[in-house]
């Protein structure tokens, strides 16, 4: 069996976590479905309203998606903390720090979107390049999902880590989106 050197680990764990973000696969987070760390994230409580709407009344609840649940590891930091965190327009911004990743980490997310009856739908997924040296990336407003009309919609942005143990998710962030991007 060949021996890959870390250059090699770091491209195969990067492959591996967009393959699973593409594939719609999620896992289970090591943190529970608690939100944790001063971060935003929350319980998908019944009620309210999700999905189609105005920006104002956009938020997770009423959720009907399993896997989808949100939820903050506590080693995770989220800036702006808060139960919805918008991402409408210019200026609009949401940074994730791991403050305890295990050796060597890869970061992810994909991006679901909420209709009116509370089904998310995978839309997109991205490897964080550069957010390994770092344990930290930003996604700045105006964030969309990829070629979705209608909106503006509710979304969740779950943020995977792939490190030497496997990929696991690390938060599920509910957040509004933009009506394009």
């Amino acid at each position: 069996m060949p021996v890959l050197h870390r250059p090699a680990l770091r491209t195969a764990a990067a492959a591996a976590a967009l393959g699973l973000a593409l594939t719609g696969c999620t896992t289970t987070a090591s943190g529970g479905d608690s939100a944790g760390g001063g971060s935003s994230g929350g319980g998908s409580a019944g009620g309210g309203s999700s999905g189609g709407g105005s920006a104002s009344d956009l938020d997770c609840d009423g959720v009907t998606t399993a896997g989808w649940e949100l939820m903050v590891d506590p080693r995770v930091t989220v800036d702006p903390a808060g139960d919805v965190v918008p991402l409408t327009k210019a200026g609009e911004s949401l940074t994730i720090t791991d403050t305890a990743p295990d050796g060597y980490t890869t970061y992810s997310y994909q991006l679901g979107y909420i209709d009116d009856a509370g089904t998310v739908f995978p839309n997109k997924a991205e490897i964080m390049v550069g957010a390994e040296d770092t344990n930290s990336f930003t996604l700045e407003g105006p964030f969309a999902p990829t070629m979705i009309d209608g909106g503006p919609y509710a979304g969740i942005i779950q943020v995977d880590a792939t490190d030497d143990a496997g990929t696991h998710t690390i938060a599920r962030i509910c957040v509004q989106l933009a009506v394009s991007e």
